[in-house]
């Protein structure tokens, strides 16, 4: 489960489908997004607002949240299959428009 917490005080908690925590994961504050790697090997990017936003699948109750159709489901931004298991995620910026991802 991977846990976010706003200053010292536990925000949400959002179970990342397919991935094996602890494993290697990096946040990009560029796009605002978590990057990690699932057992199918493939590296993912989840935005931090959809995973703010995101409800869990595993609650069937109804909350007020859902009752006004603001309830979404975890989707990824982006996926890359490696086709091997990553040991760790870096993100570099070499200049001020772009960012880049280096998984070892």
């Amino acid at each position: 489960m991977l846990m976010v917490f706003e200053q010292e005080s536990y925000a949400f908690g959002r179970f990342l489908p397919g991935s094996l925590l602890p494993g290697p994961l990096a946040y990009s504050s560029r796009t605002d997004s978590f990057i990690t790697v699932s057992s199918c090997r493939q590296v993912e990017s989840y935005k931090y607002q959809v995973l703010a936003f995101a409800t869990d699948a595993d609650k069937r109750q109804e909350t007020e949240q859902q009752k006004l159709g603001s309830g979404k489901r975890l989707v990824v931004d982006w996926t890359l299959n490696i086709g091997e298991q990553a040991l760790d995620i870096c993100i570099v910026s070499f200049n001020q428009s772009a960012s880049s991802v280096f998984v070892l």
